[in-house]
């Protein structure tokens, strides 16, 4: 029985004694086929995946191994162990290698980027600081792609490591990359509104540093559209609010360009603005408006008298040509409708044709025989305008009345009424369709909840027009109205 029993227990022990020798016979067929990492190179492994899963005790215990080599890259990206545990945000263990004698806190990725710079650019504040406290470290060192660890907080819009930064002696904060931009200007261009203001507050900051192009951020934030920062900047007492770039257009331009009304209004509230400044090609604000369609902005240069609305481009292009051709019949009316006088024989060197023609060739023939109306009898056809922009406006009043003013009887009051109570609320509302909507519904939270014979009274013209005027800065066109 015990033989038995030992011949039971011994069987399967002789079985996998030959297994294992089969594996081991395998695994030396594979360590003879394969090299062999040295011992500094396996500890420099582990170190780096401790760093980069954040394993500060692992860490501490590899830093005291002297085969370990702490500035050891992996394979493909070359990156180092203070490289990873930068970008993952490992306070712990950066401080850990950043004790380390021997460690170079610079030595970049296959890139060229920094430890620093993959901190900035991931928004690590603490892991930003504690490099910024390191002697070696170079705050203002590029990737070869010349962008900066500054210039990367900023453009992702990392407020706290901007602000860090920007209060550090040793960072440069007006340093640009290789196409010219500024960590602020990059800010402007992002939309990242609380960097702006942080660095608006530092005297280091050239807020008009322009690009390679001749670009100011003034002018990439109008571009974007970017209202706040407009407003910001324009505010700032060293903001050249009037600073072109290279072509000759101005921030103000850019705006008219692209129909950013809410914009266009902050330069014509500020009597800084020189609305009409023109591009070297002689374009201005006013005929680039006219040129893209731009109503809403064309509408509102058209109150400024100072606005010359038939200056020519050096070709000879007026704005009522540029119109013409783009077939915008809209903007094309309130050219004609204005009463000043307009050049309808102007010709573009190219094809030699006016308006008119240019119009017609271009199958835009709603325009074309508008102009053609308008040659043969001005007067008729600006009166015919007028009727047409009247019933317009009394529709666009109605329909503005029955939103806002939902009290008392005042929804029975029709701007189509002759009584005098109706022809002044049809004033009213003339009026008040003709402000910009920022305007309109301050107004309407001035006057919401008053009863109709207030309103309706005697003095509300007056009255309403010191209301408006209290709402627009000095230099504002509506001002003088």
């Amino acid at each position: 029985m015990d033989h038995l029993l030992t011949i039971t227990t011994t069987t399967p022990s002789i079985i996998m004694t030959k297994d294992h020798l089969q594996q081991q016979q395998q695994q030396q067929q594979q360590q003879q086929s394969s090299p062999q990492l040295p011992n500094h190179q396996l500890s420099s492994m582990d170190l780096w995946q401790a760093a980069t899963l954040g394993d500060e005790q692992r860490v501490c215990k590899l830093l005291q191994c002297p085969s370990t080599n702490v500035n050891a890259s992996d394979d493909d990206l070359q990156r180092t162990p203070l490289y990873r545990a930068c970008g993952f945000g490992r306070i712990g263990v950066v401080g850990a290698l950043l004790s380390h004698p021997a460690i170079d806190p610079m030595k970049p990725n296959k890139n060229g980027a920094s430890p620093l710079y993959v901190a900035c650019q991931e928004g690590a504040v603490e892991v930003v600081r504690l490099l910024l406290a390191h002697p070696l470290v170079d705050p203002n060192a590029p990737v070869e792609s010349g962008y900066l660890p500054f210039y990367i907080a900023c453009s992702k819009g990392h407020t706290k490591v901007v602000e860090l930064l920007a209060s550090h002696p040793r960072v440069n904060l007006n340093q640009r990359q290789t196409q010219g931009a500024s960590g602020f200007y990059v800010a402007c261009q992002n939309g990242h509104d609380a960097v702006v203001e942080v660095l608006l507050r530092n005297p280091r900051v050239d807020v008009n540093l322009p690009t390679n192009e001749g670009t100011p951020p003034l002018f990439v934030a109008c571009q974007n559209g970017h209202t706040k920062i407009v407003r910001l900047l324009m505010r700032h007492p060293a903001v050249d609010i009037n600073r072109q770039k290279e072509t000759g257009a101005t921030p103000f331009f850019i705006a008219c360009q692209k129909g950013l009304v809410d914009i266009v209004d902050l330069f014509l509230l500020d009597p800084r603005t020189e609305v009409d400044a023109p591009k070297r090609d002689g374009a201005t604000p006013f005929f680039i408006a006219c040129e893209k369609g731009c109503l809403e902005v064309v509408r509102r240069l058209l109150r400024i008298k100072e606005i010359a609305m038939d200056r020519p481009r050096t070709d000879g292009v007026t704005p009522l040509w540029m119109a013409s051709q783009n077939g915008h019949v809209d903007v094309v009316k309130w050219l004609l409708v204005d009463g000043r006088d307009i050049d309808m024989e102007a010709k573009w060197t190219g094809n030699n044709l006016k308006p008119a023609k240019v119009a017609r060739q271009l199958f835009h023939n709603e325009i074309a025989t508008l102009l053609e109306s308008f040659e043969t009898n001005p007067q008729l056809t600006r009166k015919n305008l007028v009727k047409e922009f009247e019933l317009l406006e009394k529709q666009a009043a109605l329909v503005f009345s029955l939103v806002v003013f939902n009290c008392d009887d005042y929804l029975r009051v029709s701007p189509f009424a002759i009584d005098d109570d109706q022809k002044r609320a049809a004033r009213f509302f003339r009026i008040m369709s003709r402000l910009p909507i920022e305007l309109q519904m301050m107004t309407c939270n001035r006057l919401l909840g008053l009863n109709k014979d207030l309103i309706l009274s005697r003095t509300t013209e007056p009255s309403f027009k010191l209301l408006v005027k209290s709402l627009l800065v000095e230099g504002h066109p509506l001002a003088t109205w």
